[in-house]
């Protein structure tokens, strides 16, 4: 802003005249402006004086017009300025609050997760074994009702419920010996081996859950 601008601005108060030459637009647009926000506001034969804020709302009035100067070349004014930093102030208290909305939901997310995390990783690091129905959970998946069904349809699993040969190709499943709580004797069973998680994360699970789908239709 120059001299002129400034001593203007500073005086508070302008005429039709000096803002059209701020501006540099005809005076009618000037007047044209205040007579359509400020109605009655000019009179005969006196000096039509403009405060900040009708300067202010002068010009967001003239500075629509394509064929005037944009809103970004023109003289600010002091009020402009307060709306225009409230305005800033009020997007960045949006702003925080969204971001804080979706830190909290991240967080909310890797806790409800990291049981599985921590219970997969201490699997795979170890040679421990467990059986189709904690394999089962450990997916969300229900052993009953969908996985041990879906294993028997598709011939992983035999009518004895132990691992087919073709579950043991697809190294999903292994073959382990359990001694029997009630007589004591020694029988196979079908495991989940560590090394076998993934098979399942990306190979069975997928295609359980569109087997259950396709059941419920």
């Amino acid at each position: 802003m120059n001299t002129r601008e400034g001593s203007l601005f500073t005086n508070k108060t302008m005429t039709i005249k000096e803002v059209a030459d701020i501006f540099k637009v005809s005076d009618d647009s000037v007047l044209r402006a205040v007579n359509k926000h400020f109605p009655g506001y000019v009179e005969n034969g006196k000096t039509t004086l403009l405060d900040e804020a009708m300067i202010t709302k002068i010009k967001l009035e003239i500075s629509g017009h394509h064929n005037l100067r944009t809103t970004a070349e023109l003289p600010e004014t002091d009020l402009e300025m307060m709306l225009l930093d409230y305005k800033v102030a009020e997007w960045k208290t949006r702003k925080i609050k969204e971001l804080q909305e979706e830190l909290n939901k991240k967080n909310e997310q890797l806790t409800i997760a990291a049981p599985k995390i921590e219970s997969f990783d201490a699997l795979m690091r170890s040679e421990k074994t467990m059986t189709i129905s904690d394999c089962s959970k450990h997916f969300g998946l229900h052993p009953k009702t969908d996985v041990f069904p879906f294993l028997r349809e598709k011939h992983y699993l035999t009518q004895r419920d132990v691992p087919s040969q073709l579950a043991i190709d697809s190294d999903i499943m292994a073959l382990r010996e359990t001694k029997r709580r009630f007589d004591g004797e020694v029988v196979p069973q079908a495991c989940v081996k560590a090394s076998q998680l993934e098979n399942w994360r990306t190979k069975i699970v997928p295609r359980i859950e569109e087997w259950i789908e396709s059941h419920q239709e």
